[in-house]
């Protein structure tokens, strides 16, 4: 990495550790997340044309699944809340050298989460080899730290208006203990009707789209109305109704219980239905001028759409029974999930490297693949079956993994280097 002289105050004293990568934790964490989505989901493909051969001591596809979750989306989750948290909890009291007034996680504190995510990788791909029990320890410890690192600051922020994100991380921590206690096969759930490592991944996936709708919120109060400034838009007036938010929220909740202790059933078909129609309900906000032409809104914009889609084939499988599960499924973490990776991984990268809220052409670029690749996994399927292999899964992971590494390329500059103004980021 960058080994120029850097500003006093801003990095880690050690020599191992003072450098740019282990400034801020979206750096390492975001690079890790996109270059796992591009590595995983290409030998995902690999191993449907039998040239790569996967872990099977528990459901391959279980374990794909989880690797999606809790390892790209893991790594730029961390990115993004040990550089949001700082910043949303800010204590005037504190003074730091680089002129903020807050702290955050750098170094070798954040060098230590980033090897307990790569001893969670590297457990994972041995799987069988190791200890199903070991292997859970170390995945588990990546989020506890995590947890430990950013709850209490949460909890304690004196407005309170943040305290929602203090729930949605242990929520998310329950979700991923309920999968490796499936995986151990215990025999406390003996006479549950479902398996129950699936539950605790579709739990955790319904999290991760809880946090995002969250996030969203905060995001589109800064987003759109700067949108509209760039486009020197003085009619248009960005006027989001809290109880809009609330309810796509607030239904999204209930699915996730629904999902959990009641799949499959009727009830949780109707939940699904009213939260994707809370999900478009809420994006009337956005209607506003012409600032979906903006990038940086399309794509958060998106997002919601293709929640919207994912509930809603779910809630037809439910209570109609359509067949193609798992294509609904997709459409929120092949489609939501990802896109909004994509979002956090631009505004934010964008905004703490001392960069303009520019989209470039690459990133325009990876945007359209990941809706193409989406698209490719969710339509394919249930209207052209026979090239379920070759299109939804060869060229899905293909394309997908294309936007990822466009976003390296694209990026890596900006999270290798110093800010270029000297500011912390």
């Amino acid at each position: 990495m960058n080994k120029a002289p850097l500003p006093k105050g801003l990095y880690d004293t050690h020599p191992l550790f003072n450098r740019v990568i282990f400034a801020y934790g979206f750096r390492p964490f975001f690079i890790l997340s996109a270059g796992y989505a591009a590595l995983t989901v290409l030998l995902w493909a690999g191993f449907w044309y039998d040239l790569v051969p996967l872990p099977d001591a528990i459901s391959v596809v279980q374990w794909h699944a989880h690797e999606m979750l809790f390892g790209v989306i893991g790594a730029a989750l961390g990115g993004f809340l040990l550089t949001a948290v700082p910043e949303l909890t800010a204590d005037p009291s504190l003074k730091s050298p680089g002129g903020t007034k807050y702290k955050h996680i750098m170094g070798r504190k954040l060098a230590l989460l980033v090897a307990l995510w790569l001893a969670g990788r590297v457990a994972m791909w041995m799987i069988g080899v190791l200890p199903i029990w070991l292997v859970a320890l170390v995945n588990l410890a990546y989020l506890l730290i995590l947890m430990a690192w950013t709850v209490p600051d949460l909890w304690r922020e004196r407005q309170k208006k943040h305290r929602s994100f203090a729930f949605f991380i242990p929520a998310l921590f329950l979700a991923q203990i309920v999968i490796y206690l499936g995986w151990l096969e215990l025999t406390l759930f003996e006479d549950w009707p479902y398996d129950i490592a699936l539950r605790g991944l579709d739990a955790a996936l319904n999290v991760f789209l809880i946090g995002i709708s969250l996030v969203v919120t905060r995001v589109s109060m800064v987003l759109v109305p700067m949108a509209l400034d760039e486009q020197n838009d003085l009619e248009s007036e960005f006027r989001p109704i809290p109880p809009r938010r609330n309810l796509a929220v607030a239904t999204l909740s209930l699915f996730a219980l629904a999902d959990f202790f009641i799949p499959e059933n009727p009830v949780a078909g109707w939940v699904a239905l009213a939260a994707a129609a809370a999900q478009l309900d809420r994006l009337a906000d956005w209607h506003v001028g012409r600032i979906l032409l903006k990038p940086y809104v399309l794509v958060v914009y998106l997002t919601h759409v293709w929640m919207a889609v994912g509930l809603a084939g779910i809630g037809l499988h439910d209570l109609a029974g359509w067949d193609d599960f798992a294509a609904a499924r997709h459409a929120l973490a092949l489609g939501a999930a990802s896109l909004a990776v994509v979002a956090v991984y631009v505004v934010a990268g964008l905004e703490h490297t001392g960069r303009a809220m520019v989209v470039s052409k690459p990133m325009l670029l990876a945007i359209a693949l990941i809706n193409l690749a989406t698209a490719l996994r969710v339509v394919v399927p249930p209207l052209l079956p026979d090239l379920y292999v070759p299109v939804a899964i060869g060229g899905a992971s293909v394309v997908w993994a294309a936007a990822f590494a466009v976003f390296l390329w694209d990026f890596w500059p900006a999270l290798t280097r110093p800010r270029p103004d000297g500011k912390p980021g």
